[in-house]
């Protein structure tokens, strides 16, 4: 049977991974448009969701970069765990 944390870690970075390469494509999308009222409003409908205050593009930016921060820390939260269990199972 799978680990449940080791599943849920998986997917976080599969999430996490999905959505950095989207956001670079967004962002591609809104530098070249320099329309972030039009683009909240496509976000919105594109995700069934009410459209809230429009946010600057640093704000964007800096969600982004915590994104990939915490991608980037499960990715290696996960590496650590295989190791360990790597290593574990080599001494046993």
């Amino acid at each position: 049977m799978p680990d449940p944390l080791m599943t849920n870690k998986i997917m976080q970075i599969q999430l996490g991974s999905w959505r950095l390469w989207l956001d670079e494509k967004l962002f591609v999308l809104l530098i070249s448009r320099h329309d972030l009222e039009f683009f909240d409003e496509g976000m919105a409908q594109l995700w069934l969701v009410r459209k809230g205050p429009t946010r600057p593009l640093e704000a964007r930016w800096q969600g982004a970069r915590k994104l990939l921060h915490r991608t980037m820390l499960t990715v290696g939260l996960l590496w650590l765990i295989t190791a360990g269990f790597l290593l574990i199972h080599l001494l046993i």
